[in-house]
């Protein structure tokens, strides 16, 4: 996974997760840049793992 022409991550290991929405792709943190995400100002919620920002 590229982003600004930077590899964000890459695996093999990535586990792609489905229900009654659009599939999420959950990559191992030792596979990913944990440097590159930014903390952004909106907030999210899904029922099965509660709330995000």
């Amino acid at each position: 996974m590229k982003a600004g022409g930077r590899t964000i991550a890459d695996t093999a290991q990535a586990l792609k997760r489905e229900a009654d929405y659009p599939p999420v792709y959950h990559v191992p943190r030792e596979d990913a840049d944990m440097s590159a995400p930014t903390r952004v100002g909106h907030a999210t919620h899904c029922p099965h793992k509660g709330d995000a920002s």
